[in-house]
């Protein structure tokens, strides 16, 4: 897979000052059939959230994603925390969203979602070992909103700015892709 290649010189650029131990390279054909499924609604989430951010901000939305799995506050794997409602309501509006259940069946063949499907997998392969660029982020809204969350205000990515509940511990040794 050529994109690959590309992906992880782009991802080196913008991690190479963040990295804490060598980046484990995997496609996304070697992992096993549950974390496959597991890495196909990370890049989900990434798609109908960021497609149109730069890597940066896809990574970040990755983050998001992953240190909920980590925190104990919300469900303990990927799919459970992008499928998740708190109180009936969505975590992620796009799950909710009837047209973006029908376009789930057409983007994964699109060359843009393989794209985000290598950063997935290489997210969630190497979590543990990198920086994470939303600063440990648990949430996120559009800079078209304001929510008046009171989070603690990690960082602007693009599109997006990112928050973490300073009462919410991730504990990246909890998370395991499978």
């Amino acid at each position: 897979m050529k994109s690959l290649t590309f992906l992880s010189v782009i991802f080196f650029m913008f991690m190479v000052k963040h990295v804490y131990a060598v980046q484990i390279t995997t496609l996304f054909k070697d992992l096993s059939a549950e974390a496959q499924r597991q890495v196909v609604c990370l890049a989900d989430n990434i798609y109908f959230e960021a497609a149109n951010e730069s890597p940066m901000g896809k990574m970040a939305v990755a983050f998001v994603t992953l240190n909920r799995v980590t925190t104990g506050n919300y469900s303990n794997t990927i799919c459970g925390v992008v499928h998740q409602k708190i109180r009936g309501v969505c975590q992620f509006s796009w799950y909710c969203d009837p047209i973006n259940v029908k376009k789930r069946l057409t983007v994964r063949s699109t060359p843009l979602y393989n794209d985000i499907l290598d950063i997935a997998v290489f997210i969630a392969v190497n979590y543990r070992y990198i920086d994470d660029v939303s600063k440990n982020a648990t949430h996120f809204h559009s800079i078209k909103i304001d929510p008046q969350w009171r989070l603690q205000k990690t960082n602007t990515i693009g599109q997006h700015i990112f928050y973490r509940n300073r009462f919410e511990k991730i504990n990246r040794e909890r998370f395991s892709l499978v």
